[in-house]
C-alpha cells in the first residue's frame, strides 16, 4: 500500500517532468483595477443569477 507521502512524491515528480515555465508574466496595473472592479459587481450579483443558468 502506498502511503500519502509516496502519492505525493509521485505526482511532484510526475508534475516537474511534464510541466515547464516559459516566461513570468507581471498583472498590469490599469487591468488589475478594472478587473476587480468588474469582479466585486459579480460579486454582487452572482447569488441572485446563479439559480437561472
Amino acid at each position: 500500500m502506498l502511503s500519502v507521502r509516496s502519492i505525493t512524491c509521485i505526482i511532484e515528480e510526475a508534475a516537474e517532468k511534464i510541466v515547464s515555465e516559459s516566461e513570468k508574466v507581471s498583472p498590469e496595473k490599469e487591468l488589475v483595477e478594472a478587473y476587480n472592479e468588474r469582479y466585486e459587481k459579480f460579486k454582487k450579483y452572482y447569488p441572485a443569477l446563479n439559480g437561472l443558468f
